[in-house]
C-alpha cells in the first residue's frame, strides 16, 4: 500500500503534467482542422498523449479518470481506422 504523502506527491505531478498533455491534446485536435493536416500522425500523437494521460491517472489513483482514457484511447483507435466517423 502506498504511503498518504507519496500518493499526494504522485497526484500533484500528475496534474502538472495532465495540465501539458491536455494543453497539447487540444492544440492537435485544433490541427485537424486544417486541410493540409497529415490526420493519422495527429491521431497517433492524440493516442500516445491518451495513453499517457491513462498511465499517469491510474498511477496517481485517479481509477475513474484512467478508465475515461482508455475509453477516449479506444475511440481515437476507430477514428482513426475509419471505423468512427470524424
Amino acid at each position: 500500500m502506498m504511503d498518504d504523502s507519496f500518493l499526494r506527491e504522485l497526484q500533484d505531478l500528475f496534474l502538472v503534467d495532465a495540465e501539458s498533455l491536455l494543453s497539447e491534446v487540444e492544440s492537435l485536435f485544433l490541427a485537424l482542422e486544417r486541410e493540409d493536416s497529415n490526420k493519422t500522425e495527429i491521431f497517433d500523437q492524440i493516442k500516445r498523449l491518451a495513453h499517457n494521460f491513462k498511465g499517469g491517472g491510474k498511477t496517481a489513483g485517479y481509477d475513474g479518470l484512467a478508465r475515461f482514457s482508455h475509453c477516449l484511447e479506444n475511440l481515437l483507435v476507430g477514428l482513426s481506422s475509419g471505423a468512427v466517423a470524424l
